[in-house]
This record gives structure tokens, sequence and C-alpha cells, in this order.
């Protein structure tokens, strides 16, 4: 296979097409905040004690409406042949969809004055390569490349 860095050219390909064939004329997806509930740093109780989630470090959450469920489940069945819970994606502490600002375990660096973003339509998915699925493999990260949804 080839590879370009660390991300395996030839897998890239094979997901964008798949996404791109099953989003063909499929239409905008509302993106709305639960900005009631802020931006925070969501933590686990490992042993007593309370560690950040590198992953959930800064994150304002994202409200489950249909638009956006149906486009996690129409990627999922996409890339995985076969129909899962989508929750599965949603891991905890936060178990729910949210938007990342930054990764890390410092959470004493959330700004008080740091709000959710606005909500919005979105017409395109961006997609990423995600390997490794680490704090320390964020800098190796990824645009393989968008996906019109219009």
């Amino acid at each position: 296979d080839d590879v370009c860095g660390d991300i395996d050219e030839k897998a890239a390909h094979v997901v964008v097409k798949r996404l791109q064939d099953a989003f063909r004329g499929y239409g905008g997806i509302n993106i709305e905040f639960l900005t009631d509930s802020g931006v925070f740093a969501a933590f686990n109780n490992v042993e007593g004690r309370e560690t950040i989630q590198w992953n959930q470090s800064c994150v304002c959450l994202v409200r489950k409406n249909e638009e956006f469920m149906d486009a996690m489940a129409v990627a999922d069945k996409t890339l995985f042949q076969k129909e899962m819970q989508v929750d599965r994606h949603f891991k905890p502490p936060v178990s729910a969809p949210h938007f990342s600002y930054v990764y890390g375990n410092i959470p004493q660096h959330i700004s008080k004055s740091l709000n959710c973003p606005p909500s919005f339509r979105s017409e395109n998915m961006v997609v990423v390569w995600t390997f490794p699925s680490t704090l320390e493999g964020v800098s190796k990260w990824r645009v393989i490349d968008h996906v019109h949804l219009m």
C-alpha cells in the first residue's frame, strides 16, 4: 500500500469515495449546540480520583437531532457495511456528540469567557485521518478530503 506520512492513501480514497456516494444530494445537517451546558472539561473517576479525558478536555455538546443522528447512521452503515448502534461512537465520560475546542489534559486552561459556537447548517463533511487515536497522535491527524452534502 502507498503510505503518505501515516495516511494509507488507498484506504483514504476508498473511505472518501464511499462517503461521497452515500451523501450525494443528501442535503444539509443542522448542528445545534447545547448552550445551556456551556463549555466544559469532562472528567473520569478512576480509582476514586478524577482525571481529565484527553479527547473531551474542552467541549460543547451537540444536540442529537434527527438529521444529525440519521447522518451518523448513514456514515456508519457506509463505512462498516452493517447496522450497529450509532450511540457506540459517543464515548464516556460525556457519552454524547460534542464539538472539541482542543485536546489535552489541563482543564484550568479553559477560559471562563469561552462560549459554544453558534448553531449552523452544515453542507459539507470533513473527512479526517485520526490515527493514532491518542493525545500524542493528534499532531499526525490530517484532513483527507471534504464531502459535499448538497
